[in-house]
């Protein structure tokens, strides 16, 4: 009987880890889409930008449902060319494929791992 119990709780364990995983790596993704918006602030001390794409699909990794939008840190080179890619888009109307990394660290929106102008 002992056995069976903690066979269960490895079981349980073991659902509960795989659960969490196929969440943790969830992200958004678009091809083709069309930037909406670029907005900046700064949240709790940190510098972020925010991008709204026309259509995003999959499920955000985020507790919050922030759909549509990704997020990137303006501070950092790699954030500074994400978002000069961004404005770009932006100001010609092309159209971009974007993905999200699977984190999310400015109030719930997940963040921004990959952009390309089409």
């Amino acid at each position: 009987m002992l056995i069976l119990k903690k066979m269960g709780s490895i079981f349980i364990g073991v659902v509960l880890l795989f659960s969490y995983m196929a969440t943790a790596s969830a992200s958004q993704s678009v091809s083709n889409s069309q930037v909406i918006s670029i907005k900046a602030g700064i949240y709790q001390g940190q510098e972020w930008v925010a991008i709204e794409f026309s259509n995003l699909s999959g499920v955000p990794s985020c507790p919050v449902d922030n759909t549509h939008r990704l997020t990137l840190d303006p501070t950092t080179g790699y954030g500074k060319a994400m978002l000069s890619l961004a404005m770009q888009a932006k100001a010609a109307g092309t159209l971009v494929t974007a993905s999200g990394n699977g984190t999310c660290r400015i109030d719930g929106i997940e963040d921004l791992k990959f952009l390309q102008l089409n």
